[in-house]
């Protein structure tokens, strides 16, 4: 019963979705009275309470009158607008309709466009308060979230173009005060009309965003494991002798090192992706492996969420995998739905790297990344150093270089858990910023910044990872930490202590950003060191510049030109 009726149980999943199509239609006949103040406070004041005060699905706040006092102004700001643009174009009608001769011949086409705004216009609005109630959206981007929001939804959009121009054309030839209430009716049908969208096609509304994707990926599994059975015996045996052949001759070109220091820290890499394999703490408690990873070198080069490895040409998302440089745009691998993740799906991580220089604390890798790699222009020399020093700290050295203008973010996506424990929900977190980038609906920045004060972002002070970890996962639908945060400047960047062990690691850098990730897509599927990886088995601080920066000129720049090479460090500290 507690599940049932509790905070994120299903009847208050259930009855947050009828209370939010109550809203929106109860606080349709306030505005179509010019009662706004009134209007507002009572539909603020309904909003805040059903949602229970909660920050699920990214609501304001749990503290009452900061929740009523924001979504009261935005709600004010948004419906005088609505209202005004409503007035405007009901009383131009209205005047063209009484007076032809001041349209002449443009009578009707103007009064038809009229009808027409004013749908999409009624439309737009029925999904504003809803809106206005996220705490990472200004007032420009509510606009446009309401506007992309009304539009998806085709069928809906019909009907509501349709009912307002009946009831505006009967109101018209029968009894015009009618025009007023137009709204409400308007947003009652479209809000009825989308929750049986939302039954039909999603029944499972309690299930997490994407498990659906991992299933399609199961699906997918199945379906190419079914076409090999399918596959005659002598195409099955020849296959089998190529895939030996392959991974002989893949054993012959990869290697492992390790490096320590003089305090008894020790890190095995491989060449494949400079991975970091293993990086292993004498702590009190006895040694301990601090990073996830797979068992064998040549395992990474299969499919698996980037342990410990190198990535680029460009870390984290390219929006649609475009961007133009010197006025030509490129198209490059979209392998995270419409995106383009990590350097694609042949990036950095997935190379074969040179050992430069090798000793018992040091080694550096080389790789040439040549004009066209994965659909990047200009050819990029890239080195990156693992250095153990003897105060306990990995220092990471990043340099790009390039005959030809290119773009380039390098990081590494170590997953650590400092803990005993199998996930990293208590481990107490420090970051060192006060604001994170802006991301839509498919994790690409906007431009903006968003403030963390007093949100499930904000680590300003040492908490918890898990203590808002759904709360900040429900607004993006990441269901967890997968964001960026804009470092206050070169030097310290975060601090993570893991209470159990008494571990805590330090991270200094000199790069503007920093995602913090918190294993959200891990399901258990992939196994290294004897372990299934599960959701929030790790936590990742990938320091970086900002994501899709190529296609935002405001974000300090990716670009490497000839003679001017990139530099980048970052460092992770280790007390116990």
């Amino acid at each position: 019963m507690r599940d049932f009726f509790g905070l994120d149980g299903t009847f208050n999943k259930y009855m947050g979705f009828v209370a939010d199509t109550f809203i929106l239609s109860l606080m349709w006949i306030f505005f179509s009275l010019p009662l706004f103040t009134i209007g507002a406070a009572t539909t603020a004041l309904f909003y805040v309470t059903t949602r229970r005060l909660s920050n699920r699905e990214g609501y304001i706040t749990s503290d009452f009158w900061a929740a009523f006092k924001a979504n009261f102004v935005r709600a004010t700001k948004l419906w005088l607008l609505v209202s005004a643009l409503v007035f405007l174009i009901v009383f131009n009608f209205l005047l063209a309709w009484q007076n032809p001769e001041l349209m002449g011949d443009m009578r009707r086409f103007v009064m038809s466009a009229q009808i027409v705004i004013l749908a999409e216009v009624l439309f737009v609005a029925n999904y504003v308060f809803a809106v206005t109630a996220r705490f990472d959206m200004d007032f420009k981007q509510t606009l446009k979230t309401c506007f992309f929001m009304a539009n998806r939804h085709l069928l809906s959009s019909v009907i509501c173009v349709l009912t307002p121009v009946v009831l505006i054309l009967f109101s018209i030839y029968s009894f015009p005060p009618l025009v007023f209430f137009t709204p409400g009716i308007s947003a009652m049908l479209a809000s009825y009309l989308i929750m049986k969208i939302f039954r039909k096609y999603r029944p499972e509304m309690d299930k997490e965003p994407f498990l659906e994707l991992q299933e399609l990926e199961q699906q997918r599994a199945e379906q190419k494991r079914l076409e090999l059975l399918n596959n005659s015996a002598n195409s099955h045996t020849e296959n089998r002798q190529r895939r030996i052949k392959n991974k002989e001759a893949l054993s012959m070109s990869i290697s492992m090192y390790t490096i320590s220091n003089k305090n008894g820290m020790e890190m095995t890499v491989t060449n494949v992706g400079c991975a970091i394999m293993s990086l292993v703490i004498p702590a009190k408690g006895g040694k301990k492996d601090v990073v996830l990873g797979l068992d064998k070198p040549e395992d990474y080069k299969g499919k698996h969420p980037f342990f410990g490895v190198a990535v680029g040409r460009f870390a984290n998302r390219i929006g649609g995998g475009k961007f133009t440089l010197n006025g030509k745009e490129y198209q490059l691998e979209t392998n995270d739905g419409v995106h383009h993740l990590h350097g694609g799906s042949n990036g950095f991580d997935k190379k074969e790297w040179n050992v430069d220089f090798s000793s018992q604390e040091k080694i550096i890798f080389s790789l040439q990344s040549p004009d066209g790699d994965s659909g990047y222009p200009g050819d990029l020399s890239v080195r990156v150093s693992y250095t153990l020093t003897d105060d306990n700290t990995l220092r990471i050295e990043y340099e790009a270089s390039t005959e030809t203008e290119t773009i380039c973010n390098l990081t590494n996506h170590s997953y650590f858990n400092l803990s005993n424990e199998n996930d990293i929900l208590n481990h107490e977190a420090q970051i060192f910023a006060d604001k994170i980038t802006e991301v839509d609906e498919g994790l690409i920045p906007t431009g903006g910044f968003v403030a963390i004060a007093g949100t499930p972002f904000d680590f300003t002070a040492p908490k918890k990872i898990g203590a808002d970890l759904q709360a900040a996962g429900d607004i993006n639908k990441t269901g967890g930490y997968d964001h960026n945060y804009v470092l206050r400047g070169e030097g310290r960047a975060a601090s993570v202590f893991a209470p159990d062990t008494q571990i805590r690691m330090n991270v200094n850098t000199n790069s503007p950003g920093m995602q913090l990730y918190t294993g959200n897509f891990m399901d258990g599927t992939v196994i290294g060191k004897g372990v299934a990886y599960a959701k929030y088995s790790g936590f990742c601080l990938e320091t970086q510049l900002f994501p899709d920066t190529p296609n935002k000129p405001s974000f300090p720049t990716c670009v490497v030109k000839k003679g001017a090479p990139q530099k980048f460090y970052t460092e992770y500290g280790f007390e116990w």
